[in-house]
């Protein structure tokens, strides 16, 4: 399994918000099963989901928020 880099990079990231912000939100390809995993296990819980269209392809993604 991995070695922790992921959880602290985010972390690190999430210690560094500014105040007042209240919740991060962030978004996941929807096909991206392990990222979303990730997020999800770490306490972001899904928010929406929406596309990004490249040329004529879509690409559907996960919106994920979480509290601060």
């Amino acid at each position: 399994m991995g070695e922790g880099v992921g959880t602290w990079l985010l972390e690190a990231g999430l210690d560094r918000v500014p105040e007042p912000t209240t919740a991060v939100v962030l978004e996941s390809f929807e096909a991206n099963e392990t990222g979303r995993s990730f997020y999800e296990s770490r306490g972001f819980t899904k928010r929406g989901s929406t596309a990004f269209e490249i040329a004529e392809d879509s690409y559907p993604s996960v919106i994920y928020e979480r509290g601060l």
